[in-house]
């Protein structure tokens, strides 16, 4: 699980999508909020956002997208070679 401030998260929702306003950029978090914890709800029967149901949890703002990117990148090709 990647996380981030609510504050980061609608910068960059205003930055990557050319959202105008706070306000809106606020209701598309919201919403996709909404979505997610209800798909995973739905599909594992678990609380989004519970650390505990993760095996990872970084927080981008610390390292960056990049950085939790290559991160990831390096645990999987670690995993994959133990397999």
């Amino acid at each position: 699980m990647i996380i981030s401030d609510r504050d980061i998260r609608i910068k960059r929702i205003m930055d990557r999508y050319g959202v105008a306003t706070l306000s809106k950029a606020n209701i598309q978090l919201e919403k996709k909020d909404k979505e997610r914890t209800n798909y995973y709800k739905r599909y594992t029967n678990r609380v989004w956002n519970a650390a505990e149901n993760f095996s990872l949890s970084i927080d981008s703002r610390i390292f960056g997208i990049e950085e939790s990117a290559k991160i990831i990148s390096e645990i999987i090709k670690k995993k994959a070679k133990k397999n």
